[in-house]
C-alpha cells in the first residue's frame, strides 16, 4: 500500500517536471526564432550545438474533413 503512494507521488512530480520544462523549452525556442529573425539568419551556434531555423506553413485540417472535401468536390478537385 505504501509503494502504490510513492509511485503514485513520484509519477506526479515526474509529470509536473516534465511540463516544466516543456514550458521552459518552448519559451527558449520562441526566443532563439525571435533572435534568428533579429540577425536575418537561420543558424545560431551556442558552445556544442547549432540551431537551424527554418520557416515553413503548417496545414491544419479539421477533425472532421467532411466539408473540407465537399468543398474539393465542388470545385472539381477531388478527382
Amino acid at each position: 500500500m505504501e509503494e502504490d503512494k510513492e509511485l503514485v507521488d513520484e509519477f506526479e512530480k515526474l509529470t509536473r517536471s516534465k511540463r516544466e520544462l516543456d514550458e521552459k523549452l518552448e519559451f527558449i525556442r520562441s526566443k532563439i526564432i525571435s533572435i534568428a529573425k533579429l540577425k536575418n539568419t537561420d543558424i545560431l551556434f551556442g558552445t556544442n550545438k547549432k540551431c537551424s531555423i527554418k520557416e515553413f506553413s503548417k496545414v491544419i485540417y479539421p477533425e472532421d474533413k467532411t466539408l473540407l472535401i465537399e468543398l474539393i468536390k465542388k470545385k472539381g478537385l477531388y478527382e
